[in-house]
């Protein structure tokens, strides 16, 4: 990886998360991290941001132009630090995906 400096952000992309799974976990995140939720009806249908002591977490989930189904994917975006400061919040997210993609 040549001309590379640092890394500002990683990307990672969670498969065949159900939505039974999804809803609850989303709604801890609301409660207990304060976090955003907008729904959006193109591209990604919803959105959760998080802030928490200097670090971000971003997560969407269900691509809107899909085939209506129980599970989709949910992408992560997060600088590096912020990856080990949420990790207790995604450490499910790893046992409800069928593969874990780095984008």
């Amino acid at each position: 990886m040549e001309g590379v400096h640092s890394i500002d952000r990683i990307v990672v992309e969670f498969t065949d998360v159900y939505w039974d799974f999804f809803n609850p976990f989303r709604l801890r995140l609301c409660e207990q991290l304060n976090a955003s939720l907008r729904l959006k009806e193109k591209g990604v249908k919803y959105h959760l941001h998080i802030r928490d002591v200097g670090h971000y977490l971003h997560i969407s989930y269900q691509l809107t132009f899909v085939p209506k189904s129980r599970k989709n994917t949910l992408r992560i975006e997060c600088h590096p630090d912020s990856l080990v400061h949420f990790y207790s919040w995604l450490k499910p997210l790893k046992d409800n995906a069928t593969a874990i993609l780095f984008v």
